[in-house]
């Protein structure tokens, strides 16, 4: 595993205020590498992790300004990350993403979002919906629009 990951590269069209510390967790890593690659070319300085329990203890050190996990994750259910993360910081935006919205009887973007997740988005993940998802996140956000 490739835990604490740090990728960082800010586009030059990008000013240094537009540029957020997106926390991207995701235990594929072709996934992983993609989102992240469409987040810096935007400018945003990305920090990638595959599992939900090594991002716990660096939130408060990194200080992200949105975060983006998987749902179903080794080590951590996505669902608990998110519970555990809006408790800790409710202002902190949060967009989770999921294979496949039902597993059974549990819809798993539904709970995610009823457990604190601002957003939720089904993959496979296009590309406008993924910016656009991250741009209207991140506005609410700025706006005082966070907490669910």
């Amino acid at each position: 595993m490739k835990n604490n990951i740090v990728k960082l590269q800010s586009s030059v069209n990008a000013s240094f205020e537009d540029m957020l510390k997106v926390v991207l967790i995701e235990h594929d890593e072709i996934l992983r590498d993609i989102l992240s690659r469409m987040l810096r070319k935007l400018g945003h300085a990305v920090f990638e992790f595959d599992d939900g329990d090594s991002i716990i203890d660096k939130v408060n050190s990194i200080s992200p300004d949105l975060i983006i996990t998987d749902i179903l994750l080794p080590n951590r259910d996505g669902v608990k990350l998110i519970s555990s993360l809006r408790r800790d910081y409710p202002e902190l935006p949060i967009i989770a993403i999921s294979e496949s919205r039902k597993v059974g009887n549990i819809d798993y973007l539904e709970l995610a979002i009823n457990f604190g997740a601002n957003e939720a988005i089904e993959k496979p993940i296009l590309y406008s919906k993924f910016i656009k998802t991250v741009e209207d996140v991140v506005s609410l956000s700025k706006q005082g629009w966070v907490s669910c």
